[in-house]
């Protein structure tokens, strides 16, 4: 299984060699702003994918903690892919959120953060790890998936 640090290590010090400017407004392909929070970078076949958090709706301050805690309904993990690192297509959804089942990690009403994918070259399949939880923090776990992604080749 490969590891994600040779992956990062690799878009930082191969793919990277050029500064990348960094954009005000960071869009896709298509001009939307890039939904995907959290997200980790694979590298596979020449192209570089992100795998990130889908956040919209309405915002609430999560009551009784002790920092400053805000949150959304999880939306998801969304994908994108890129050539270059600038400029990145909107690939779709790579996991869908679950609506009106609160006992299912992947309801609205979770928490769903920092998702990352890797590759297995024994098995051929992808990977997909992240962190649930509760509304409030109270339950967490992380949570493995061998998802289909919306990438072609996948």
């Amino acid at each position: 299984m490969r590891c994600l640090l040779p992956v990062l290590l690799f878009c930082s010090f191969s793919a990277l060699s050029q500064p990348i400017p960094r954009p005000r407004d960071w869009k896709d392909t298509e001009g939307r702003p890039i939904n995907a929070h959290g997200a980790g970078i694979l590298f596979h076949k020449g192209v570089y994918y992100l795998f990130g958090e889908i956040k919209k709706g309405r915002t609430w301050l999560v009551p009784g903690q002790s920092w400053e805690d805000y949150r959304v309904p999880a939306g998801g993990v969304s994908c994108y892919s890129s050539s270059d690192l600038q400029h990145w297509k909107y690939e779709g959804v790579a996991l869908s959120p679950v609506t009106g089942d609160p006992g299912h990690d992947l309801d609205t009403g979770k928490v769903v953060e920092r998702p990352k994918v890797i590759y297995n070259d024994k098995t051929g399949k992808f990977v997909m790890w992240m962190h649930v939880d509760a509304r409030d923090y109270s339950c967490y776990r992380t949570i493995i998936f061998l998802p289909p992604l919306p990438i072609a080749g996948f």
